[in-house]
């Protein structure tokens, strides 16, 4: 499983993980290679109808419950078998978009922290959480959200990438109404798709 980066003729290389496990539940972090997922887009957004989001093959990997339950918008990753995983809600009132994901249906304590930057030129966001270790992580999110083509780094190390382009056996598949994200070995998938979610609000906001 990969991505194309924006020249079609120039494969992305593949993502080798940092070497541990990273993110904030741990059994999404145990794929020993990168793991891909098909997200359909415009349905991501934090209000909307149940979807689910598959692998490229058409296996439901995730439900997302897209059900609005309080003035703060919030909405439910849970696994295919429709368990919450987390939850997300946008933060009202600030400048730049802020999202809170917490674990479950909960709404303590919060697990990670997703923020818009201003910037002159692209975009940036950042994701905020406490590693299984315990140690403080900062990733940085940058591309063109609205053509859904960004990756996601610790430090200068990728550590998953969102594009529209998925090479399977060869063949490329090319859909505006979808796009793919990759994740590398060993970091958190649940956490990355929520990341995904949050970014797909930001793009929407910019229609």
């Amino acid at each position: 499983m990969g991505l194309f980066s924006s020249n079609d003729n120039e494969p992305v290389r593949p993502m080798s993980g940092i070497g541990r496990p990273l993110g904030v539940i741990e059994h999404f972090t145990r794929h020993q290679s990168e793991f891909t997922l098909k997200l359909r887009e415009k349905k991501l957004s934090i209000t909307g109808d149940d979807y689910e989001i598959t692998t490229p093959d058409g296996r439901v990997f995730f439900v997302m419950k897209g059900k609005v339950f309080s003035l703060r918008s919030r909405k439910l990753l849970c696994d295919a078998q429709g368990h919450p995983i987390v939850n997300i809600q946008d933060k009202i009132f600030t400048f730049f978009k802020q999202f809170r994901i917490f674990p479950g249906e909960r709404e303590e304590p919060e697990i990670c922290h997703v923020k818009q930057h201003f910037k002159m030129i692209g975009e940036k966001l950042t994701v905020h959480f406490t590693n299984f270790d315990g140690q403080e992580v900062e990733l940085l999110v940058k591309g063109s959200f609205i053509d859904k083509h960004a990756e996601i780094y610790l430090g200068d190390i990728p550590v998953a990438r969102i594009n529209r382009k998925f090479m399977n056996v060869g063949q490329i598949l090319f859909d505006q109404q979808t796009y793919y994200l990759t994740v590398a070995p060993g970091v958190d998938i649940a956490m990355m798709t929520a990341v995904c979610v949050c970014l797909d609000e930001v793009a929407n906001d910019k229609d």
